[in-house]
């Protein structure tokens, strides 16, 4: 009985002792603010001109909420706090990693949308992983009356024996690279529109405007304006109809390919060019008639009257070509290379990045042709975006 009662004592007190320790740890884990992190200290980032004027947190949850983390000895599942709103705790560590001194004369106002930030754990085996992700989406004036917005995203991780005190260093880098690829990718490669520190009114409606498109993006985040990258490349298929002085009948078949910043109305490009001309040559030579066929690259340009790439737009191309004539006079056969440029000047109607209407003129100049030496003429044209 002695024995019994010795045994029931020590099971209750095994039983104690394991709550005590399953709950030994903290009911949460809090991060305070540093600004003087060696993170956060790095000058690479730094901006003249960039500001974080407005941060709005789109998550589900509570502001200062930041994911979960692991405590005690079972690796009890603790929510994982910030000692201020995310929204702030963004606002302080984007601000400076890019600001400079507050004396500048004008500011490129940024405004934020965090739509992820969340650091977790795991245990597997007898080691712990941390991982932290956020996704934000940054917002840039690139002239008075439009902004861009770039989505930025970054995952963190490391496998440690305890990831807990770690965590903050997760989101301090992921902050930090987040940082590092809109100024990269976005914010040194496009249009900035700077606002004066002394117009208040001008930076209250760059604020409005964000708060409106933070409120619009939270009641639909399946349609989101992201602007994904400062160029856009863009290719057609065109076919096209030429007539001039020798060529009675021409048809031309042309890959254009163009790479262009995405809020730039001038267009640079390539392209590939194949041509087929039905030609009477009686100015030159008396009816010397043939058909002509010619291959080469194109090196192509286009101005937009109208922003967004879309309209009207004027155009030009240089297409250098080069190859090997044969004429047939009945009584003997003369063989001739060529070579020289074609040049045309085009007015063009966009029709959503679809469809091309062109029409214009054209000037070639082949040295050594006898049957196409020069010409001039117009030529229609129409393309098909792919």
């Amino acid at each position: 009985m002695k024995q019994f009662g010795q045994k029931l004592t020590f099971f209750f007190f095994m039983i104690t002792i394991s709550f005590y320790l399953s709950n030994c740890g903290s009911n949460r884990v809090i991060l305070i603010y540093n600004p003087d992190d060696p993170v956060l200290e790095n000058k690479v980032l730094k901006r003249e001109n960039a500001r974080v004027v407005l941060v709005s947190d789109n998550r589900p949850v509570e502001p200062e909420y930041a994911g979960t983390a692991q405590t005690g000895m079972f690796n009890k599942k603790v929510p994982y706090l910030l000692d201020e709103p995310v929204s702030k705790f963004i606002t302080e560590s984007i601000n400076e990693l890019l600001a400079t001194a507050d004396t500048t004369d004008s500011i490129l106002p940024i405004g934020i949308q965090i739509n992820q930030f969340q650091v977790s754990e795991k245990t597997f085996a007898i080691s712990e992983y941390g991982y932290f992700d956020c996704q934000m989406n940054f917002y840039f004036p690139v002239t008075r009356d439009s902004f861009a917005i770039a989505r930025i995203s970054d995952h963190q991780s490391v496998k440690r024996s305890d990831v807990t005190g770690s965590l903050k260093n997760l989101i301090y880098t992921g902050i930090f690279n987040c940082t590092k690829q809109f100024v990269e990718e976005f914010y040194d490669s496009s249009p900035k529109y700077f606002i004066s520190t002394r117009d208040t009114l001008q930076l209250a409606d760059v604020k409005s405007i964000y708060a409106r498109s933070f409120a619009a993006q939270m009641e639909d985040t399946t349609n989101q304006f992201v602007y994904q990258s400062p160029y856009i490349t863009k290719s057609y298929l065109k076919f096209g109809i030429l007539r001039g002085d020798k060529i009675k009948t021409g048809y031309q078949v042309a890959y254009n390919l163009y790479r262009y910043k995405r809020t730039s109305n001038l267009h640079f490009g390539v392209g590939y060019t194949a041509n087929y001309f039905d030609l009477a040559n009686v100015r030159d030579y008396w009816l010397l008639e043939g058909k002509f066929i010619n291959f080469g690259a194109q090196f192509l340009t286009r101005y937009f009257l109208t922003p967004n790439g879309r309209g009207v737009y004027l155009a030009g191309a240089i297409f250098l070509t080069g190859g090997v004539e044969k004429i047939n006079y009945g009584y003997d056969e003369e063989e001739n290379f060529f070579y020289g440029p074609v040049f045309t000047e085009r007015i063009g109607l966009n029709i959503e990045n679809r469809i091309l209407l062109e029409a214009g003129l054209f000037q070639l100049k082949l040295f050594g042709s006898k049957l196409l030496p020069s010409d001039m003429g117009y030529k229609l044209s129409i393309g098909i975006g792919l």
